[in-house]
């Protein structure tokens, strides 16, 4: 299996998450951040960060997340929006319709919806046609 080396993540300056919802704890509401966020627990609503959104491998989140990066080892139902990319692991779940400038899903990994990259799309390849040719038949 090929694999391509993804660039690094943008860190936070002190290497942590700003804010980060524990294993133990359960939410429901709009949760707005400037930094990034950690989820560990269960999540229902929608989630903005100004920073990364990194979704634990026992999370639950049923909510729409917009973030910088965002990376997805549980599971995630609702619309991802990445402007960055979005990696999804080997144990990540997504049901819903995501949209980022890179999008990386570990084999593995689901993603249940629809993908839009952010990015331009390169132009179409011009398609040239093959000259006509006569085709003599035999009779």
């Amino acid at each position: 299996m090929l694999r391509r080396k993804r660039p690094p993540l943008q860190p936070s300056p002190n290497g942590r998450s700003d804010t980060v919802l524990g294993p133990s704890t359960s939410m429901r509401g709009t949760l707005r951040t400037e930094g990034h966020l950690r989820l560990e627990g269960v999540f229902e609503g929608r989630i903005e960060a100004g920073g990364n959104v990194i979704v634990g491998k026992e999370a639950r989140v049923i909510a729409d997340i917009i973030g910088r990066d965002v990376i997805v080892h549980g599971a995630v139902r609702g619309n991802v929006t990445a402007a960055g990319r979005l990696d999804i692991s080997h144990t990540g779940r997504v049901w819903g319709d995501v949209t980022a400038d890179s999008l990386a899903v570990d084999e593995g990994g689901l993603l249940h919806g629809q993908s839009v990259m952010l990015r331009e799309p390169p132009p179409e390849p011009l398609l040239i046609e093959a000259p006509a040719e006569s085709v003599k038949r035999e009779t």
